[in-house]
């Protein structure tokens, strides 16, 4: 082969990783709603998820999701956590998140690196912590009137009132 056919593969080749790298990458939805009935993704395909109500069932981020009875995690039920009031907090990949009962940060670590996967334990509430005035800035950080936390530890010495997260996007 001569040096254009080579340079024409090698062009070829360019163009596929090109074209690769910057594909227009799409999540599968963990949740589905087939008719009146709420399925789950595993590795071995769609399993139903076990007396969820598909009327109202709302997906709040990739993994989590509710509807009137309870608050899901993957395909198991949060037992302390009060569906009703339940709002995400911070993103879609839902670290923090609210009920009428608290703040509570989802630490992905106690996931990770559990073989148990315990996901009751998770779910970790931030003790003290005022409701009507919390904040959550993004990058594990949040406030409230009277503290300051990184993930769900009070971060300490901080000044509250004049604390902020500065973002790069911004």
């Amino acid at each position: 082969m001569n040096i254009k056919g080579h340079l024409l593969k090698i062009l070829l080749l360019f163009v596929l990783v090109g074209s690769i790298v910057n594909a227009d990458i799409r999540v599968v939805p963990f949740y589905e709603i087939h008719g009146n009935s709420v399925y789950y993704r595993t590795e071995n395909g769609l399993e139903k998820l076990q007396n969820a109500d598909a009327k109202i069932f709302e997906i709040l981020g990739y993994h989590i999701a509710k509807d009137k009875n309870s608050v899901y995690y993957w395909d198991e039920k949060l037992n302390k956590i009060d569906p009703k009031t339940f709002e995400v907090v911070e993103g879609y990949y839902i670290t923090m998140f609210k009920d009428k009962n608290g703040i509570y940060y989802l630490d992905y670590g106690k996931l990770l690196n559990s073989e148990l996967k315990d996901v009751q334990n998770a779910f970790i509430k931030l003790e003290g912590a005022d409701i009507p005035t919390f904040k959550a800035f993004g990058y594990g950080y949040s406030k409230d009137k009277n503290r300051v936390y990184c993930e769900y530890k009070e971060f300490k010495g901080v000044d509250v009132p004049s604390f902020t997260v500065v973002r790069e996007d911004e």
